[in-house]
């Protein structure tokens, strides 16, 4: 669907407000278990592809924050009875048994979220929301938000 499609399907329904950091850990331990980790203890691969997508994100472009200025929260799904839902739409790849937890990884300055469950990782941008100054300045990140609300097919982070 075309920009302007998007724009007057979704303007009415969207209200501008993005939610704090706060905000989104609340909403995902209402959800499910979940503890923090260390980011250092994530294989080298996620913690590189980690700091690779946040500066090349969306949510990185007016920021421009340095990779030596990254600050990650790494919290891991608990696998349980409220987890269920999460760990049978996830698909474990890694040939490391040690791995096959479902992670959140949110970098503080930008408020870039990243999770290998798309399920997670979609509802969690549905909640976060868009910015005021995506809103009023009708940014690439506000159309990246009208695009997921369309069709919130899988998606890794913005």
């Amino acid at each position: 669907m075309d920009k302007d499609k998007l724009y007057a399907k979704y303007k009415e329904q969207v209200l501008p407000g993005e939610k704090s950091l706060d905000q989104i850990i609340d909403f995902l331990k209402n959800k499910v278990d979940i503890e923090q980790i260390n980011f250092n203890i994530l294989p080298e691969n996620i913690r590189s592809g980690s700091i690779y997508n946040v500066i090349h994100s969306l949510r990185n472009e007016r920021i421009k924050e340095k990779t030596e200025n990254l600050d990650f929260l790494v919290y891991k799904m608990i696998k349980n009875d409220r987890s269920s839902i999460y760990y049978s739409s996830y698909i474990h790849t890694s040939p490391n048994q040690d791995y096959d937890i479902i992670y959140l990884i949110i970098e503080k300055s930008t408020m870039c979220l990243q999770s290998n469950c798309n399920r997670l990782i979609t509802e969690l941008l549905i909640y976060q929301g868009v910015s005021e100054y995506d809103y009023t300045n009708k940014t690439l990140m506000l159309y990246s938000y009208f695009s997921i609300l369309e069709n919130p097919r899988p998606c890794l982070s913005l």
